[in-house]
């Protein structure tokens, strides 16, 4: 670039100075092919006849000679480029560190040998709805994200200890839980491996407590309203696709909570029931990326909980 001097020595030194620390981030701009095109064509347009063709902001030095412009037009390409630059480094830093924290919650889940896949869920605490969700596969003994970090949201009224969750609090359970059948409106997709159950009209699952069918789906043909308090149907659009998290069910607790899935979102700024919820699109990803045979688990619950399960 310092040949560049000799060519135009009524640059400002300064420009020049600043210009060459961004040689790097745009070496399009300051090659010496592109310099000369434009110091040509701003020469031309405002030079030569004296007129003025161009307006060129007040910031550039001597703009009159065509040259100054050039390299004011430089530096405001490196100046922009590296704010991009500093923007990308610093969310790509935030990634790394958001998926080093959930790998450690995956690794101290406390999930057993035979668990080689883990999903887990993170909020800022126990009362938000809006939830990350990430994807883990145990490769050589380590912990290794499998898929792409996921937005999610989980309870209305964020998480609950399975200890204080009751029925119809709106809060999701906290704790590692095996995730078990997936299921769906929708005909079973190509390369799911996880057993599937295509739901029909008739399908529920049972949220009265004082039922015997308490958290377990249910196929009948009567009148669901005339056996049960309370129920579920399974057959809408929300469970397009599903998964069933294995929460309260052995034993199962009459009142300590029911029908907890991972199934298809409203939207972004949506809640659950108790349920953890996601768009269309990754709740399938998900779904196919299972394995029964590694038996996969979730772990989810507010960072400062999840923490504590570090030892």
């Amino acid at each position: 670039m310092r040949r560049f001097l000799r060519t135009a020595p009524s640059v400002n030194r300064r420009i020049v100075a600043d210009c060459e620390r961004f040689q790097t981030i745009v070496p399009d701009l300051i090659s010496r092919h592109m310099f000369v095109m434009e110091v040509r064509k701003e020469g031309r347009a405002v030079g030569g006849s004296g007129r003025k063709k161009t307006h060129w902001p007040s910031f550039c030095w001597g703009a009159g000679s065509g040259y100054e412009a050039v390299w004011c037009r430089i530096l405001q390409e490196g100046r922009n480029a590296l704010h991009m630059r500093n923007v990308r480094s610093d969310k790509e830093e935030k990634e790394q560190k958001e998926i080093a924290k959930a790998t450690i919650f995956a690794a101290f889940a406390g999930v057993g040998e035979e668990t080689e896949q883990i999903i887990v869920v993170t909020t800022p605490d126990w009362n938000s709805r809006q939830a990350r969700l990430q994807a883990f596969e145990k490769v050589g003994g380590k912990w290794v994200p499998a898929l792409p970090p996921m937005p999610a949201v989980v309870g209305k009224n964020g998480y609950a200890l399975s200890v204080d969750k009751k029925e119809g609090d709106a809060k999701s359970p906290a704790g590692v839980y095996f995730l078990g059948t997936a299921f769906g409106t929708a005909t079973k997709p190509a390369g799911v491996t996880m057993p599937y159950r295509l739901v029909t009209r008739q399908d529920y699952w049972i949220d009265d407590k004082t039922s015997p069918d308490y958290n377990t789906w249910v196929h009948y043909e009567g009148d669901p309203k005339k056996k049960w308090k309370s129920f579920e149907r399974l057959a809408i659009p929300l469970y397009k696709y599903a998964l069933v998290i294995r929460y309260n069910e052995d034993p199962v607790i009459p009142g300590k909570g029911s029908a907890i899935f991972v199934h298809i979102w409203r939207g972004p700024q949506s809640y659950t029931a108790g349920c953890v919820a996601l768009s269309e699109a990754n709740v399938l990803a998900i779904v196919k990326w299972l394995d029964p045979k590694k038996m996969p688990a979730i772990v989810q619950g507010p960072e400062s909980f999840l923490a504590s399960l570090v030892k």
